[in-house]
């Protein structure tokens, strides 16, 4: 009982040591994002559009090196980005692409942290799931859950957790959507500069404000304008407002529409619902 206890609180200093360490490698990372980003501003004292140019430009000639090199080694590079690259080795080939990667560092002296996925579903560099082996998963874009940290807003978001669901469980999209309780789940959020308003039956709605919340509502016709240009608000066909939210979830949901929705999404990243 003393060792598992011991063990216990290794385990709870380790942890809090790594979120120290995050904490701290956030705050750097700020800290350095920041000054290259005033390597293009003119009125910053850290100017000089030449290094930012190095930078930029030499890094994707790096990367560009280290995909050639994976290529001619028979690894296929599946994805890249200004910054990283993700790629699909054959087994048998893992000590190849250690080589090469051990060889780009020692060429361009720079560093690469690696991570391995036991899938990755990606609709674009931007926007992914990835299924890490102890089962845990990164959910980036499209994908990922709304909320001031993640810089997103409301967006459907029981669609993206249907996903997630049927690509970790194989829980079928209809069960994870019609059986959530949580209206913020089905909510989405848009912006209209000039004001939203609901069109019912031909007639506009009082002025809504310049952020419009809603959801679908089962057989509605109504849609919203943004009362300015008088455009329609766009994937608004079928909303209906919900500027207070409620405390229980609306009988007059539309399940099938956010079904619909989930499996769009699917299919986006080439899996069939």
């Amino acid at each position: 009982m003393q060792e598992i206890a011991q063990l216990k609180q290794q385990i709870a200093d380790l942890e809090a040591e790594a979120a120290e360490i995050e904490l701290l490698d956030n705050g750097k990372k700020t800290v350095l994002n920041g000054v290259f980003g005033k390597l293009f501003n003119r009125h910053s004292i850290f100017y000089a559009p030449e290094l930012g140019i190095a930078v930029t430009i030499g890094g994707q000639l790096s990367l560009l090196m280290l995909i050639e090199r994976l290529h001619l080694s028979g690894i296929k590079v599946v994805s890249a980005n200004t910054d990283g690259i993700e790629m699909l080795v054959p087994w048998g080939r893992e000590s190849i692409a250690e080589q090469v990667m051990q060889w780009w560092q020692s060429v361009t002296k720079l560093g690469l942290d690696t991570k391995s996925y036991l899938a990755l579903h990606s609709r674009d560099v931007n926007n992914y799931i990835s299924i890490q082996f102890d089962g845990s998963v990164k959910r980036k874009g499209v994908f990922g859950e709304s909320g001031v940290l993640n810089n997103k807003h409301p967006d459907c978001d029981i669609c993206a957790d249907a996903v997630v669901a049927f690509l970790t469980k194989r829980i079928p999209l209809q069960t994870t959507i019609y059986e959530c309780q949580d209206i913020r789940k089905f909510l989405r959020v848009r912006g209209a500069k000039g004001g939203a308003a609901v069109f019912s039956a031909g007639e506009r709605g009082p002025n809504l404000g310049r952020a419009v919340r809603w959801y679908y509502k089962r057989d509605c016709s109504d849609y919203i304008v943004d009362v300015a240009s008088g455009n329609k608000v766009a994937g608004s066909d079928g909303a209906c407002a919900m500027m207070q939210l409620s405390a229980t979830r609306p009988d007059d949901i539309d399940f099938p529409h956010y079904v619909k929705i989930a499996e769009d999404m699917l299919n986006d990243i080439g899996v069939s619902p």
